[in-house]
């Protein structure tokens, strides 16, 4: 079966879809048949990953879907099959770099304790903004294990931080969470930083480490500035 058939299947199945994952759903059961060909699977994954480039929104489900390539499950194909029916209808979306004098940078950060259910390493995930547009983002399973949900959000703000701040010693793969908790603190108390706190509602990086709701999904959606040319605001 090729990528262009499994495309074909999916857009048959032709109502709208506004999430890219079922909140409800798990995949990779137990009792899940293991596909008899992976090759179709792990092809169109790859043109995922590609496709995630330049889409915020489907980061999170493309990130759970490529961590297996060598033995995905039936409710794994069924979950991709889904992404690309999203897909098929939001074809429209993308990021809109406002036009506006304003060069703040802005950063949101958060992480998904233990959240690889095989390794229990949690995520991490930030958003950077210049102004009101968004110019990068990441999410990426920690190298190291966190003992705590604090160490794990600490280790998240580091790697933000490090992705917008000159910094030759600190960087992502720093292994002590001691060296981050000082990285960060030393960068506040120097005025290069200001934390604060973010109410869940508003949490853009929630679209990179976890399946939201549609009405929450399209909400961050909007926050973010990513916008559909065929339905452009009025």
């Amino acid at each position: 079966m090729t990528v262009r058939t499994v495309i074909s299947v999916a857009a048959s199945r032709n109502w709208p879809l506004f999430t890219t994952v079922d909140y409800d759903t798990h995949v990779g059961g137990i009792t899940d048949l293991v596909l008899p060909d992976a090759t179709p699977y792990q092809k169109l994954i790859g043109k995922l990953l590609y496709l995630a480039i330049t889409r915020p929104d489907i980061n999170f489900v493309v990130h759970v879907l490529s961590q297996f390539m060598q033995q995905p499950k039936a409710s794994h194909w069924e979950a991709t099959l889904r992404l690309v029916r999203y897909l098929m209808g939001s074809s429209g979306q993308g990021i809109l770099l406002k036009n506006n004098p304003c060069t703040q940078l802005t950063v949101f950060c958060d992480s998904d304790w233990a959240a690889c259910l095989n390794t229990r390493k949690s995520v991490t995930g930030y958003i950077v903004k210049l102004g009101d547009s968004i110019i990068s983002w990441k999410l990426k399973k920690q190298h190291t294990m966190s003992r705590s949900s604090a160490e794990a959000e600490y280790r998240s703000m580091t790697a933000a931080i490090s992705k917008i701040a000159s910094n030759p010693i600190n960087h992502e793969r720093t292994n002590h969470i001691e060296i981050d908790c000082h990285f960060v603190r030393g960068m506040i108390k120097e005025g290069l930083i200001v934390p604060e706190h973010v109410n869940t509602k508003n949490q853009l990086v929630d679209l990179l480490t976890k399946a939201l709701r549609t009405v929450q999904h399209q909400f961050l959606l909007s926050k973010l500035g990513v916008l559909d040319v065929f339905y452009p605001p009025a």
